[in-house]
This record gives C-alpha cells, sequence and structure tokens, in this order.
C-alpha cells in the first residue's frame, strides 16, 4: 500500500527541486556511463573489472560467488560475465 503525501510549496521551491532531480539524474547517468565505458562490448571481465563494474568490492564479489555467483576459471583467471552478474542481482533483489 502506497502513502501519499501532498505538500503546498511556491512556485520557485518547486523549479528548484525540480532543477535538482534533473542535475542528480545526469549526475548518476554520467557516472554510470563512466563506469561502463571500459567495459563496452566485453561480457566477460576478471574479478576486478567485474567489481568496478558492478560498484562492489572484489570481498564482495567473492562473498556473492559463495552464495551462487557463478565463476568461470579459465587458465587460472576468475572471469565473470555481466550477464551473470545482472541475473545474480535480480534474484537477490528484495
Amino acid at each position: 500500500m502506497a502513502a501519499e503525501l501532498k505538500v503546498s510549496v511556491s512556485d520557485e521551491l518547486q523549479e528548484q527541486i525540480e532543477t535538482l532531480l534533473a542535475e542528480s539524474v545526469q549526475t548518476i547517468l554520467e557516472e554510470f556511463q563512466k563506469r561502463e565505458e571500459p567495459y563496452v562490448g566485453r561480457e566477460w571481465l576478471n574479478m576486478k573489472e567485474a567489481a568496478a563494474w558492478a560498484g562492489c568490492s572484489y570481498g564482495t564479489l567473492r562473498r556473492w560467488e559463495s552464495h551462487g555467483l557463478k565463476v568461470s576459471v579459465v587458465s587460472g583467471k576468475r572471469m565473470i560475465s555481466k550477464t551473470e552478474i545482472t541475473r545474480f542481482l535480480k534474484e537477490h533483489e528484495q
């Protein structure tokens, strides 16, 4: 059940809020794009790259692995697909 709260604000304050929200969304999108940019066109990442792409630490990836994140080992290198990280995160959404 969603609660609804209505607040009256001046036109000036509403404009400031809308501007701040738009700037915040733009900043978030730019940060995501910067994080994604080095990995565009690459599905498989090593653990360090995967942590950077997912926005978490190497240790967090290792914990996720113990909870079902699938990691491939090729010639001794641990590789994770971006699709697998996304699947794992969606599976563990609350």
